[in-house]
């Protein structure tokens, strides 16, 4: 039994070993961050509880959100580009907390969805520039690592950050959640000032890539990939929608108990993924990961039917299926995309994932008037559906991907 206990706890210490403490101090920056992350969780509540708007206006807000995010995740590769990575992470922390503390004194409609829209606009400004940076800080053996260390930051960070928010919304209202957001983006800030400045390019190398770069939306099977991995997005994205509004009219549950769920989840992640990815890189494991995550995502919402049983037994069954289902899906996302890719082409493609999961936090608000029209009940059955059909394309495609796997160059280097 001791023998085992201590197997068991030098496979995990070997799962985060290997990567270089400018991946520890990024991590970190995440992780401050992201404990901020108080408003997104409880934004639909927000908009129809404190500010008696409706559902569809709460989806508006939302969307704007998600297009922000869209079009941040696109600037942030531009700016990256011109202005350099570390500027661009800086400048992002900083105007995003400007921004957020703005918002909480904001209750007009059109001027709230403009300045939703700039704030995360800006603050997406930091994902491309941040993995830009990762991408200078690993190799092509950790990498996936490293991305799974960063979600490992963001996780833990969201963990925190919901628990507090639903506390706080209860207590001393949600104006709070805007203004500690936007405290936490500053200290972030400050953290990046006086820990990192990620490596600087090598003299040359982004005027050769710009010169032999072939773009990924001409790359057909890569786009159905990516349009599959849409429909599986859109539909875990209502763990931000229609979830939480389902958690308070559907099963009775307070804001602090929605915060709980939110910190069990992000919990899970830091507690299991990065062993779970060491694991699955040792096996070679790549697409079977990424559809079983895309079904158990699918059988997490159907879990909503069994409400009639017990509330509390499908909070925790939604919450460890889709979990699970994100921890062995979302990474694998970005290793298929790092596959298919060549050396010179690398950031076209990470940069379309980023763009990717912006896209989907633009559709995935449109959940919350569809299940008011349609029921929770369809919309389950709806959200289950399309997971599977998800799946099924991309094991459709999966021999055609497969064949770029023994191209795959070293994108990234050790420093």
């Amino acid at each position: 039994m001791r023998t085992t206990i201590k197997n068991i706890g030098h496979f995990y210490a070997d799962a985060f070993r290997g990567l270089s403490a400018k991946v520890w101090k990024l991590s970190g920056v995440f992780l401050i961050n992201r404990s901020g992350m108080m408003v997104l969780p409880f934004l639909a509540l927000y908009v129809t509880d404190e500010l008696n708007w409706t559902k569809t206006d709460a989806m508006i807000i939302n969307a704007c959100f998600g297009l922000g995010s869209l079009t941040g995740a696109y600037l942030g590769g531009v700016f990256t580009d011109r202005i350099g990575i570390f500027k661009t992470m800086l400048f992002a922390l900083i105007g995003s907390g400007v921004l957020f503390m703005t918002m909480g004194f904001v209750t007009e409609f059109y001027l709230l969805c403009f300045l939703m829209f700039m704030t995360t606009t800006v603050a997406d400004l930091f994902r491309p520039a941040s993995f830009t940076a990762l991408s200078l800080m690993t190799t092509k053996e950790n990498v996936t690592r490293g991305i799974s260390l960063i979600r490992i930051a963001v996780n833990l960070g969201i963990s925190i950050g919901p628990f507090v928010g639903g506390i706080l919304a209860m207590t001393v209202g949600y104006f709070w959640l805007f203004m500690i957001d936007g405290i936490t983006c500053l200290f972030a800030a400050v953290l990046l000032l006086l820990l990192l400045k990620p490596p600087k390019r090598k003299e040359g190398e982004e005027e050769e890539k710009l010169e032999r770069t072939k773009s990924p939306y001409k790359d057909g099977v890569f786009m159905l990939y990516m349009l599959f991995n849409l429909l599986n997005l859109i539909v875990f994205f209502q763990i931000l929608q229609v979830v939480p509004v389902f958690f308070k009219e559907g099963l009775g549950m307070t804001e602090i108990e929605i915060g709980y769920f939110f910190m069990a989840n992000g919990l899970i992640i830091v507690i299991f993924e990065m062993p779970i990815i060491y694991w699955l890189e040792k096996k070679k494991a790549i697409f079977i990961p990424l559809l079983l995550g895309m079904v158990m995502i699918g059988f997490s919402f159907l879990s909503f039917y069994l409400a009639f049983v017990s509330a509390l037994l499908v909070v925790v069954l939604y919450n460890i299926l889709t979990t699970v289902g994100e921890i062995i899906n979302f990474p694998f996302i970005n290793t298929v995309a790092l596959l298919r890719s060549g050396k010179e082409n690398t950031g076209a493609y990470m940069g379309a994932v980023a763009m990717l999961f912006s896209l989907a936090l633009i559709i995935a608000p449109a959940g919350l008037p569809v299940s008011e029209a349609i029921g929770y009940e369809k919309f389950w059955a709806v959200c289950g559906a399309m997971c599977f059909i998800a799946a099924s394309g991309i094991y459709l495609i999966m021999d055609r991907m497969r064949q770029h796997e023994d191209q795959a160059e070293d994108v990234v280097e050790e420093n």
